[in-house]
């Protein structure tokens, strides 16, 4: 390849040179690379905090459903589904008969 100040001629770009890529050197300089020798370092966990690393699709499908599942502020959904707010009631109508339960037990004792 030609290169002129670093610049790339139009006809080594318009070379059919298949299964290359531009890329850019350590001096800078811009110059084809095989595709086979890019190498993807990616990480298929969401608990992985290491930077530099690719979001792998499965990755993006668990965030995309998570976000999807979260509160959407403006419209005001809730954050937890009805069956959840359902057992939430149960369990603070089972504290509220404790409580009574407890209340008297000790009344009766004094």
């Amino acid at each position: 390849m030609n290169t002129n100040h670093n610049r790339i001629k139009v006809s080594d770009l318009e070379t059919n040179q298949p299964n290359k890529i531009l890329t850019t050197n350590s001096t800078g300089e811009l110059e084809f690379s095989e595709l086979d020798e890019i190498k993807i370092d990616s990480y298929n966990a969401l608990d992985y905090t290491q930077e530099g690393k690719s979001l792998d699709a499965r990755q993006g499908k668990v965030l995309k459903n998570l976000v999807d599942n979260k509160v959407d502020k403006v419209s005001g959904e809730r954050l937890i589904t009805a069956t959840e707010i359902n057992k939430l009631s149960e369990l603070s109508n089972i504290t509220t008969t404790v409580k009574t339960i407890v209340s008297t037990v000790l009344a009766t004792q004094n």
